[in-house]
């Protein structure tokens, strides 16, 4: 009688897994840039939501790829605590939407190994791809600290 309830407890647990999975009520842990560049390891191959200002590089009028920077003074400055982000096909559409805008992001993180440690001391360059979803989140030239809507306004 015992194994019978934890088989069944252990099959109900198992479907609200995937019923919430299947209903998309699913959101990977949101993490902050830092604690991906510094903790590369613990994030590798783990879908993950993050939050920062968007970057997109271009050659020849072809988007080669974005980073992701904590700031955007930290983009303009090119420091190099960014996460590589291999744009997919939405956000090459949306591009105008999100390029130098601050966006959360949720794809597949990966801590690439590096040939040479470069600007990493640990030889990881954190990378996003397999982007499920990037979504403006603030623009710097009308920061959503500065909107009228009642709350006391960041100066």
């Amino acid at each position: 009688m015992r194994h019978m309830r934890c088989l069944l407890g252990g099959s109900l647990f198992i479907f609200s897994l995937t019923s919430a999975v299947a209903l998309g009520q699913y959101h990977p842990p949101l993490v902050s840039p830092i604690d991906l560049i510094a903790n590369a390891q613990k994030y590798d191959k783990r879908e993950v939501t993050v939050q920062g200002y968007l970057l997109f590089f271009h050659e020849r009028n072809h988007v080669i790829a974005a980073s992701l920077y904590l700031h955007e003074e930290d983009a303009k400055n090119r420091l190099p605590n960014a996460i590589t982000v291999v744009p997919n096909e939405r956000m090459l559409r949306d591009e105008e939407k999100i390029d130098r805008k601050y966006v959360t992001l949720t794809g597949l993180f990966f801590a690439v190994r590096s040939a040479s440690s470069g600007s990493y001391e640990s030889g990881v360059i954190p990378v996003i791809k397999d982007v499920r979803s990037c979504t403006p989140w603030s623009d710097p030239s009308h920061p959503i600290g500065n909107q009228n809507n009642g709350d006391a306004m960041v100066k």
